[in-house]
């Protein structure tokens, strides 16, 4: 595909500037990290992602990997679809989603003052 002008100077520049560093913290799990539901945990006033991620284990019987959830998200339709109610699929895969809500979700830390510990799933 051929690239504007602008485009190969941007490109450039980028090859110029200095390499990003991550940020110490990292907010990644690995895709071999088994998860388990927590039984009789209720969900319904937790983000739609958080939802549809403890759907998806439980629809693996109660556990399963990062990896499986990826997948499931891939091809889940429906109202069990990885996408908004819109329909517009989620940009974020669950694997990163699950990342950024992993202490919350182990009940490591609160939701919010009103939902308080709220622990859905081990790992």
């Amino acid at each position: 595909m051929k690239q504007s002008k602008e485009m190969i100077e941007v490109l450039a520049k980028l090859d110029k500037a200095k390499a990003p560093k991550s940020g110490g913290a990292s907010c990644s799990i690995s895709v071999d990290l088994k998860v388990s539901l927590i039984e009789g945990v209720v969900t319904s006033n937790l983000p739609k992602q958080v939802q549809l991620i403890t759907n998806y284990i439980s629809a693996c019987g109660g556990t399963c990997t990062v990896h499986e959830l990826n997948e499931i998200g891939k091809v889940a339709t429906g109202l069990q679809a990885w996408a908004r109610n819109d329909g517009q699929p989620y940009e974020q895969s669950p694997q990163r989603v699950l990342a950024h809500y992993f202490n919350k979700c182990t009940g490591t830390v609160e939701w919010s003052d009103k939902k308080g510990i709220k622990a859905v799933i081990t790992a």
